[in-house]
């Protein structure tokens, strides 16, 4: 008989950027969490039992660093493990122009920020992944 996976949910935003002291993902990321705990259904709790919120720096430095964690925790956590464990990786950012939610289905190999992150730097026209072409796109 084959085992159910068990899942867990990990959900990140971003903190303050570029004079914007309350980024809306932080609002987000910070009481999803409380929110399912609050509820009174069964599997709203369980929900929130598995999912991890983390409001991230906007710096590069600070996102790769939690990615490491991120992903050393879900390789640690299936080491040995019976049980299967699928993690679902949720990014909520904030397009300015948009007038309703979106999803990107979408991502270029290319770092290219327009102004500094929260820690001065601002790379220009960089690959994300070295293992990639400058540009690549990827699809989901």
């Amino acid at each position: 008989m084959q085992q159910e996976s068990q899942i867990k949910f990990v959900v990140t935003g971003f903190g303050p950027f570029n004079g914007v002291p309350r980024n809306p993902t932080t609002v987000l990321v910070e009481k999803l969490v409380d929110f399912l705990r609050q509820d009174t259904d069964t599997n709203s709790r369980r929900l929130a039992e598995s999912t991890e919120a983390i409001v991230l720096e906007t710096s590069v430095e600070d996102v790769e660093r939690q990615i490491d964690r991120i992903h050393s925790k879900i390789v640690a956590g299936n080491k040995g493990s019976n049980e299967p464990t699928v993690t679902i990786l949720l990014h909520l950012g904030v397009n300015h122009i948009a007038e309703q939610f979106q999803i990107e289905a979408q991502a270029y190999n290319t770092c290219d920020f327009r102004i500094s992150d929260e820690r001065g730097y601002q790379p220009r026209n960089q690959r994300v992944s070295s293992s990639y072409e400058l540009e690549a796109v990827y699809e989901t």
